[in-house]
């Protein structure tokens, strides 16, 4: 019985004494896997997030002039830097217009709603300054009720339906659909 790697794909032999096993013993493939460990528990450890980053620091005291060093070492990466710098600059100065989506950075797995129902949460991005998704991000609640809707906050209730309760949430519910933040 074999299995693939997540990384490589190729199929390795399973072995029972290790069920969990997800990636080959390819180096390339180890290195990827560890990697990925220290990213998830960098996220979700801020005692080990603190310790990297100590070392970090105690290192870079140790060998200050490395990145000079590294440059002049290494000049096809000080050239592919500086393009790629450019083309930075260049997407932040002129922006493409929202409705192209061409040139914008955002999620590329996004999920894409029905076309007939917009109600939801959405993150108001001013794509003026930057063209650059979550860089100043806020979130509303948009609620669409139709006209004809039983709980239709605009069109007041009858007496009889009217409590204490009912006017609260209509009072909230005009906010929400008005776009007013509570």
């Amino acid at each position: 019985m074999s299995c693939r790697c997540i990384n490589c794909h190729r199929r390795y032999p399973f072995r029972a004494q290790n069920p969990d096993q997800k990636y080959c013993g390819r180096q390339v493939c180890q290195n990827k896997r560890r990697q990925r460990w220290r990213r998830e528990r960098i996220k979700r450890d801020a005692e080990y997030r603190c310790n990297q980053s100590d070392a970090q620091e105690r290192w870079l005291e140790k060998n200050p002039n490395y990145w000079r060093e590294y440059r002049d070492d290494h000049p096809d990466y000080v050239e592919r830097n500086r393009v790629q710098q450019v083309h930075r600059d260049n997407v932040r100065r002129h922006p493409q217009p929202c409705m192209s989506g061409a040139g914008l950075l955002a999620k590329s797995d996004a999920w894409m709603p029905n076309k007939h129902d917009i109600s939801g949460h959405y993150n108001i991005v001013s794509v003026t300054e930057a063209a650059l998704a979550k860089s100043d991000a806020s979130t509303e609640i948009y609620l669409l009720i139709p006209v004809d809707c039983k709980e239709n906050p605009v069109r007041p209730a009858a007496c009889k339906d009217t409590t204490r309760g009912t006017l609260l949430a209509s009072a909230v519910m005009k906010s929400v659909c008005l776009g007013q933040s509570s």
